[in-house]
């Protein structure tokens, strides 16, 4: 029926947890051990897919189940959650207490304040209800996630960081549409290495130095 081919293909579209898996694989191999998430941590079925109240219900908490057996257990994550994280609370779904571990820290909602070394940086997502983002002075880096590509605003500060996602590639981008991520070091002053996936690689795209 048309219905179901609506459903199977609005779930399919919307799901990526082998990026996920790819890029905390990577993490690993190369020893980073601490990780900032700068939110939609998982993804929600809303009133674009036709699926009943219960169907809604059991998605997003096998979403959570998943998400569980994917993550890695020996790495520090520090999130924010994004939009698309708090359609959960529609639901009556609490992320907070389903999502948070020893290691799974979730310091807010849209924005949260965080040092790295001797750096003072915020992570920031776009969401409706969450405050105001302090003055971009205050802060050595914005890592903003919610746009799913990288863009770097050097006179701000900003890093809009890339989503394990492929939907909505945007020609606002430094040019690299692909899921991707980046990693973040201190040892030389405040380096950005973003990298991408295309196809079955991993390729390392772009190195920025935002702090000597």
């Amino acid at each position: 029926p048309r219905v179901r081919r609506q459903r199977q293909m609005c779930i399919r579209d919307r799901d990526s947890p082998h990026y996920i898996k790819k890029s905390t694989n990577l993490l690993v191999q190369i020893g980073i051990n601490k990780v900032f998430h700068t939110g939609d941590i998982l993804d929600s079925y809303d009133e674009r897919c036709e699926l009943t109240h219960d169907e809604l219900i059991k998605l997003h908490y096998k979403q959570i189940e998943r998400f569980h057996d994917i993550w890695p257990t020996n790495i520090t994550t520090y999130a924010i959650l994004g939009n698309h994280d708090t359609k959960f609370k529609r639901l009556g779904i609490d992320l907070y207490k389903e999502l948070s571990r020893d290691r799974f820290i979730i310091l807010g909602t849209g924005g949260a304040y965080l040092k790295c070394s001797n750096y003072k940086i915020f992570l920031e997502h776009n969401v409706p209800t969450s405050a105001l983002v302090p003055p971009h002075y205050n802060y050595d880096l914005i890592l903003k996630g919610h746009s799913h590509f990288f863009k770097y605003k050097e006179n701000r500060n900003i890093f809009r960081v890339a989503s394990c996602s492929n939907i909505q590639p945007n020609s606002y981008s430094l040019g690299y549409y692909a899921p991707g991520f980046a990693t973040l070091s201190t040892t030389n002053g405040l380096v950005i290495d973003g990298y991408n996936f295309t196809k079955d690689e991993t390729v390392h795209t772009l190195t920025l130095k935002i702090k000597d």
